[in-house]
């Protein structure tokens, strides 16, 4: 074997430069990449808001059925949950006809808790059912869109079938 000493050995500083310069090239890379523009897909709502309407009706009579509980209180982050799913809905039927809710406005439609509740008392296993059910709609009418309406479909489904497991 023959020892080349005739080529110089590398210096540290050389070799920690070459690296950074490479880190800095790959670097430059992937932030180019990131900052490229793109089109955006256009966001499409269905023709008819029929399932996002329907949706809204499921929400507001979880909401009702919490409001008949016995300890509303216990039960506040569930309610507080099914409004938002609410609002997010209205906002879909909103984009999706052009004008405010079809008639139905967020404020047209209660988010404080009601004093006298006109049903019976749902037990936690009744509201537990309630949240499946829910859950199995969401998820079938978030099967029938698609685009952002069947993407707030199917996290409404995700968030109801949480809801269930803290029934249990």
């Amino acid at each position: 074997m023959e020892n080349d000493s005739s080529r110089p050995a590398t210096s540290r500083r050389g070799f920690l430069l070459g690296a950074a310069a490479l880190v800095a090239a790959g670097g430059g890379g992937a932030a180019a990449a990131l900052l490229r523009r793109r089109p955006k897909d256009k966001v499409s709502y269905p023709a008819s808001p029929t399932v996002l309407l329907a949706a809204v009706a499921a929400e507001t009579r979880l909401i009702a059925a919490i409001d008949a509980a016995r300890d509303v209180a216990a039960l506040a982050h569930l309610r507080a949950d099914h409004v938002a799913h609410r609002e997010a809905l209205l906002g879909a039927v909103q984009l999706a006809t052009g004008s405010p809710s079809s008639g139905l406005s967020p404020s047209g439609l209660s988010s404080s808790p009601s004093t006298a509740p006109a049903q019976p008392r749902p037990t936690l296993t009744q509201l537990r059912e309630a949240e499946l059910a829910a859950a199995a709609a969401a998820a079938s009418a978030a099967a029938s869109l698609t685009g952002a309406p069947a993407t707030l479909l199917a996290s409404i489904a995700a968030c109801e079938a949480s809801h269930a497991e803290l029934l249990r």
